[in-house]
Order: structure tokens, then C-alpha cells, then sequence
């Protein structure tokens, strides 16, 4: 409602919905979905800030299937107002908020972001031959093994403390810079190309290793770990695992630009990337402030539209982009 999507407006006012919209002016959503589906009917629900439903508009008999799909809805330039085309009947409704001016509610202080460091002193890049490339001449990248010809390095993680970085391999090898940095004990090594993402987190008992392999699995050293929601593809889907501070969860990027929170009841705006049918997202990098920058695997970023990160974003140079590859593998943001 003021930049932030709470918990408590997960409804759904129909088993299936496929419009919705927010008018400022009520501080409410407006959602389009299937009434009666024997009669094919349009329901328009007003969902207030406090999870309340209510039917506003109903549209009766003759809706075609695919006007759900080609139906548009906007919002009137005043804010107070709405604009709903429906194909099938030819007409546009407009449904207009009368009500008093709303009173503005505070964040809640778990809410409140964090700023962002800018600039960042250097991006690291990671091909799938282990090469490590540097946004900044003055920070090198660490000596870490470099595998060309075969692309089989899928991240490099930084160590919690400072000391040096990690590298992971497609079969679960895990290298470091210093040598002598720890190592985890008990994850696997799957013998084929499947290891996707390595994070690292200090925690109060030590140490602990998260390994999230393509499939959406997520092997740790932490006996308390619990992945909660967290899908299971069953295919090469999953690509960065991500804690998040905020909830003590995690997060789970899948090749086509989607976040999953571990949280069942917390959405986190899904990150979709400019294609579907031809994924290519290979990583995300998360900021304090929650913004995020997408990773595909030609080096190109995006970020989300409604809530960007511009000026991070810009940070990596133009000439990190190696169209036709599909080379890239992760970016990290070197902190100092």
C-alpha cells in the first residue's frame, strides 16, 4: 500500500482470477474474476487493506473464456477511477471511488529498507570456465580454478569474514581462495552437471553451507535449516538460492526470472524476465534496500520495472555482455 505488498491482502476471491489493479484514491485492489462458471460470468471484487471482499460489479451471461485473457483494465489518471474493457460484450465499465480521502498508514519498521551502497567498488562476473571478470582494473578477481574449454563453474561466493571466496562446480565441487579456507563436509558430489548455487552463512553455531541444485533441492550443513515452501522443479530449473534477513527465509530464482520465498505467506513480486518460453536467467543479486538485479546467461540484467535498481544496475559495464554464449553463470557485488 506504501511501497510495500503485506501479508495480509493474500486473498483470493474466486478460484480464478486473471485482472487485477490498485486505485490509490482507496487504497484498495480491484480484482476481475469468474463468478457463476456455468454462465461464463465476470466478478469484480474490491479487496480493502484489511483482507475484506466485496462484489462491486458483476457482469452476467455470455462471457467468453478468452475474454478473461484479452480483458483490459486501467487506471484513471485522477487515481480515483478505473477502466474495465471486455471484449466479449464490447463495452467499457468504469467504476469510480467515492468515498473520503484515505489517511496514509506508517510502514511497519520491519519493513523499512536499507540503503543500498552506491557506487559499488566492483562486480565480479562468472563465465562458465571458472573466469572471473572485474567492473573496476583496481580490484582483481581471486585465483580460483579456470576449467576452459568445459563449461562446468556455476558460482563464486564470498566468504562471510572477508578471507577469500568460494567456487562451485556443476558436480558439487567446491574450490577456495585461500586454500585454506573451510570446507564443508557431507554435501554431495553428484557425479554429472546439476550443483547450481552455493551460499555461505555465518551463523551462530558456525559456519554453515547451502548447496541448491537444479532441481530445487537444497543441501546443508545447518541441522536447523527448514526450506519451508520452497518449489520442487523436477527438472534444470533452479538457479540462486538467497537468504532474507527480513524473515529469517529464503529465497529460490528459477531459470525463467521467478523468486519463490520459503514463507508461504509472504509474496515477494515475482521477477519475470522478458521471455518465458526461452529461459536464460541465470542469477539474482539482492540489495538491502530489496531491490534486484536479474543475471541472464549472455550477461544481460534487468530489474524489476515497478520498484528498479537503477543505479546498481549501471554499475556493471556495458561491455560485460556476450551475446550468443550462454556463458554466464553468476555476478557478485565486491562490497570493499
Amino acid at each position: 500500500m506504501d511501497g510495500v505488498v503485506r501479508e495480509h491482502i493474500h486473498v483470493q476471491p474466486s478460484d480464478y482470477a486473471t485482472r487485477f489493479i490498485y486505485l490509490p484514491a482507496d487504497r484498495c485492489f480491484y480484482v476481475v474474476s469468474v463468478g457463476d462458471r456455468s454462465q461464463g460470468n465476470f466478478d469484480i471484487h474490491r479487496v480493502s487493506e484489511n483482507g475484506d471482499i466485496k462484489t462491486v460489479l458483476q457482469l452476467d451471461g455470455n462471457v467468453y473464456w478468452d475474454a478473461l485473457y484479452y480483458s483490459n483494465i486501467a487506471t484513471a489518471p485522477s487515481g480515483d477511477a478505473f477502466y474495465l474493457y471486455e471484449p466479449s460484450h464490447d463495452a467499457i465499465y468504469s467504476i469510480k471511488y467515492t468515498g473520503a480521502p484515505v489517511q496514509p498508514s506508517p510502514t511497519p519498521k520491519k519493513f523499512l529498507p536499507s540503503p543500498t551502497p552506491t557506487p559499488i567498488p566492483a562486480w565480479f562476473v562468472l563465465d562458465g570456465f571458472g573466469g572471473i571478470h572485474s567492473s573496476n582494473p583496481a580490484v582483481k578477481p581471486s585465483v580460483l580454478p579456470y576449467f576452459a574449454p568445459f563449461d562446468i563453474v556455476r558460482d563464486i561466493e564470498p566468504d562471510p569474514q572477508g578471507r577469500g571466496w568460494y567456487m562451485l562446480d556443476g558436480y558439487g565441487g567446491i574450490h577456495t581462495y585461500p586454500y585454506d579456507l573451510p570446507k564443508p563436509q557431507g554435501l554431495p558430489n553428484f557425479g554429472f552437471d546439476i550443483a547450481r548455487n552455493l551460499e555461505v552463512v555465518q551463523t551462530d553455531a558456525g559456519l554453515q553451507f547451502y548447496l541448491l541444485d537444479g532441481y530445487g533441492v537444497i543441501h546443508s550443513t545447518d541441522p536447523n535449516f527448514s526450506r519451508g515452501d520452497l518449489p520442487w522443479f523436477g527438472k534444470d530449473w533452479a538457479r540462486d538460492l538467497e537468504p532474507d534477513a527480513k524473515n529469517n527465509s529464503w529465497m529460490v530464482l528459477d531459470i525463467f526470472g521467478y523468486l519463490y520465498s520459503s514463507h508461504k505467506n509472504r509474496f515477494d513480486l515475482p521477477l519475470l524476465a522478458p521471455w518465458y518460453w526461452w529461459p536464460k536467467i541465470q542469477a539474482i543479486v539482492r540489495f538491502p534496500d530489496d531491490t534486484s538485479v536479474l543475471i541472464d546467461a549472455n550477461g544481460g540484467r534487468y530489474t524489476n520495472p515497478f520498484y528498479p535498481a537503477k543505479d546498481v544496475m549501471n554499475g556493471l559495464p556495458p561491455d560485460f555482455y556476450f551475446p550468443g554464449f550462454d556463458i554466464i553463470w553468476d555476478a557478485e557485488v565486491v562490497s570493499q
